[in-house]
C-alpha cells in the first residue's frame, strides 16, 4: 500500500531523508518530494492489533478508498502535514494506491484493454492522486483512467467485508433457528424453565389429562404479552442469533435440513442418531474455522456443540484445563470469541475467493 497525506499517515520522513532514496516521478509535488507511506500488507493477516489511536481505523479506511468502497475527502487529509490548507487554491485530497497481483488471464486481458501489456503473477501498481486521475502503471507504463474504465478495473479488485463486532456468538441457540423453523414462544430456556415449573404445580386428573393446564397457559401467555418488551434486548438476541447461524451453516457448511434431523432425533429420544449428527457438525466446525491456524498459542482451543433439550450449547475447549466451558464462563470470552470468529470467517471468505 502507498499512502500519503492520509489521517495519521503523513509522509515517509526516514525515506525522504535518504539521499540515495527511490524516487517516484508520481510521489512529487510542486512543493516537493513528499515519498508516500509504504505499508506490506501480508495476505496471510486476518487482523489489526494496536493501541488506541494508532492508527488501525486509518490502516483500514486507506484500504476501502483504495478498491473504492469510500471516496477520499477533504476531511481526510492529515492535519499534521504541512501541505494542510483551507485557503482557496491549496486544498488538496489525500494520495492512495496499492500494488496488486494480477491472479488471471481475464484479470491481465482486462488491464491490456487500457494499453497496460500484463500477463498473471505480474505485479501493478493503481494509484488515486489527490490530484489528477487515478492511473495504473505496470513498468515503464503509465495510463490513466476515465469514470467508466476505473469502474471496470475497481471490479478485479478484491472484495472487502465489513463485520459487525459488537454482536457476540450467544451460549446457545434454538435448534429451529438454525433450519429457518418457528423457534415460538419457548425457545429461550429460562422462559421454558419457568414454563415447566408452572406446570408441574398443576395436577391433571384421569379424566381430563390438558385441562387443568388451560387456564395456566392462559395466565402465563398473557402475562407475557402485556410485559414491556426491551426491543434493544430483542434485536440483540435476534443479532446472535443470526451469527450462530452464519457461523454453523455459511462458515461450517452444515446443511440446513441436518438441524432439521437433529431436533427430531432429540425429540424422538434417538441418542445414537443425536450423538452421530453432533459428532459430524463438530468435525465441519473443526475443518473449516481450523483455528489451530489462526489462534497459535493453544492448539487445543476449539469450538464445539452439545445438544440441550431444543437448542444447541456452544461452548470453546482450551488446553489450560483440558475441558470445555460456556462462551460467557470466562471474563472477555464472548468478546475473544467474537473477534477469532470474525477472523476465522475472513480467512474462510478469502479462500473462497482464492480459490473461485
Amino acid at each position: 500500500m502507498y499512502v500519503r497525506f492520509f489521517k495519521s499517515f503523513n509522509f515517509d520522513y526516514e525515506r525522504r531523508a535518504k539521499e540515495n532514496a527511490q524516487r517516484h516521478d508520481w510521489e512529487q509535488l510542486e512543493e516537493g518530494w513528499y515519498p508516500h507511506v509504504r505499508l506490506n500488507v501480508d495476505p496471510e493477516v486476518t487482523a489489526v492489533v494496536g493501541a488506541n489511536e494508532s492508527g488501525k481505523s486509518h490502516l483500514l479506511d486507506a484500504i476501502e478508498c483504495i478498491v473504492g468502497i469510500k471516496s477520499v475527502r477533504r476531511s481526510d487529509f492529515c492535519r499534521h502535514s504541512q501541505l494542510y490548507s483551507i485557503e482557496t487554491h491549496e486544498i488538496r485530497l489525500p494520495d492512495v494506491g496499492a500494488e496488486f497481483i494480477i491472479s488471471s488471464q481475464s484479470e491481465a486481458s482486462t488491464l491490456a484493454e487500457f494499453g497496460v501489456g500484463a500477463s498473471p503473477g505480474q505485479r501493478f501498481l493503481f494509484m488515486r492522486p489527490g490530484a489528477g486521475r487515478p492511473f495504473v502503471s505496470l513498468g515503464n507504463e503509465r495510463v490513466e483512467l476515465d469514470d467508466d474504465e476505473l469502474k471496470i478495473v475497481e471490479d478485479i479488485f478484491p472484495r472487502v467485508i465489513r463485520f459487525s463486532t459488537k454482536v457476540a456468538i450467544p451460549d446457545s441457540v434454538p435448534i429451529s433457528t438454525l433450519w429457518g423453523g418457528n423457534s415460538g414462544a419457548l425457545s429461550d430456556r429460562r422462559t421454558r424453565s419457568r414454563f415447566i415449573d408452572m406446570a408441574e404445580t398443576v395436577r391433571a386428573s384421569d379424566a381430563n389429562e390438558f385441562g387443568p393446564f388451560v387456564p395456566k397457559f392462559l395466565e402465563f401467555f398473557s402475562s407475557r404479552g402485556t410485559a414491556a418488551v426491551d426491543s434493544a434486548k430483542k434485536q440483540k438476541e435476534r443479532d446472535e442469533r443470526e451469527l450462530a447461524r452464519k457461523l454453523l451453516v455459511d462458515v461450517a457448511r452444515v446443511d440446513p435440513e441436518i438441524f432439521k434431523d437433529l431436533q427430531e432425533a432429540i425429540s424422538a429420544g434417538n441418542e445414537g442418531d443425536v450423538s452421530g449428527l453432533v459428532g459430524k457438525i463438530n468435525q465441519s466446525l473443526s475443518r473449516h474455522l481450523n483455528l489451530s491456524r489462526w489462534w497459535t498459542q493453544d492448539n487445543d482451543f476449539a469450538l464445539r456443540v452439545s445438544p440441550r433439550e431444543r437448542e444447541l450449547v456452544l461452548r470453546f475447549r482450551i488446553e489450560l484445563k483440558a475441558s470445555t466451558h460456556s462462551l460467557s464462563a470466562v471474563e472477555g470470552s464472548r468478546t475473544s470469541w467474537r473477534t477469532l470468529c470474525n477472523c476465522a470467517r475472513t480467512a474462510e471468505t478469502l479462500l473462497d475467493l482464492k480459490y473461485s
